[in-house]
């Protein structure tokens, strides 16, 4: 059995082609962090953190969080030290409020069940 081709040719110059495996890019963490996505289906290991590659260094910060933080007026230079210093948790920062701490807390801080 054959494909009906000159059906099919038809159907694409009439509706186009989606092929994932001629659209799609490489699936790197890179590139996740350009496009603005997670680079996984795993859960966000730090808030803030330096991602380093052969552009050089730039800091990654979860804009989920930035969003929260600027909807409740606490998004501020200090705020951004107090996330470096505590390398991307927000669990030791006493002005996040406790449901924030519970939203943004870090594949490290949650415990498996």
């Amino acid at each position: 059995q054959t494909l009906d081709w000159d059906t099919l040719r038809q159907k694409v110059q009439k509706d186009g082609m989606r092929n994932s495996n001629v659209m799609a890019i490489a699936p790197t963490a890179t590139i996740s962090n350009i496009c603005g996505v997670a680079q996984s289906i795993e859960p966000t290991f730090q808030n803030l953190y330096v991602k380093s590659n052969l552009s050089g260094e730039f800091t990654v910060i979860n804009p989920h969080l930035v969003r929260a933080l600027k909807e409740r007026g606490l998004w501020d230079v200090v705020m951004v030290n107090d996330l470096k210093h505590y390398e991307g948790s927000v669990q030791k920062i006493a002005r996040i409020p406790d449901d924030l701490k519970a939203m943004f807390a870090t594949a490290f801080e949650v415990e498996p069940r």
